[in-house]
C-alpha cells in the first residue's frame, strides 16, 4: 500500500479528503443533480406514464390506461415509420457533414500558410465571445 504524504501544497486525493472538504464538494454538487433530475427525469418519467393513457388535450384530467395500445397504433402508421426514416436520414448526414467540415477546418488551421494566426483567431474569437 502506498503511503501519502501530505504536504500544505499537495492537496488531498478524492478518496482520502477530508471530511469537512467532502461535504463542501458535496454541497456543490448536489443543486447541479437535484435541477439536472427536476429538469430531465421527472419529465421522462412523466412521458413514459402519459404514454400509456390516451391523452386528451381538451380534458388533461381524464385519464385512462390504455396500455399499449398507442404503441399498436403507431407501429402500424406508416407515416410514423417514414418520420423515422426521414429523421435516421438527417441524423446521419447531419453528423456526417459536421465531421468533413471539423476535419477540414482543423487540418487548415493546422497547415502551414501565410496569416496562419489571423485564420486561427477568426475562428477562436466567435467561440470564445459567447
Amino acid at each position: 500500500m502506498e503511503r501519502i504524504e501530505v504536504t500544505p501544497d499537495r492537496a488531498l486525493p478524492w478518496p482520502v479528503a477530508r471530511p469537512a472538504r467532502r461535504r463542501v464538494l458535496v454541497g456543490f454538487v448536489a443543486p447541479a443533480v437535484v435541477v439536472l433530475v427536476l429538469v430531465t427525469v421527472l419529465p421522462l418519467l412523466y412521458l413514459v406514464v402519459t404514454s400509456f393513457t390516451p391523452l386528451d388535450l381538451t380534458n388533461p384530467s381524464s385519464r385512462r390506461w390504455a396500455g399499449l395500445t398507442n404503441y399498436r397504433q403507431l407501429a402500424a402508421d406508416g407515416r410514423f415509420w417514414n418520420s423515422v426514416r426521414v429523421q435516421a436520414q438527417l441524423s446521419f448526414w447531419t453528423v456526417s457533414l459536421q465531421m468533413v467540415i471539423g476535419f477540414a477546418i482543423a487540418l487548415l488551421l493546422n497547415g502551414r500558410m501565410r496569416f496562419l494566426e489571423l485564420v486561427r483567431a477568426a475562428f477562436i474569437i466567435p467561440i470564445r465571445t459567447r
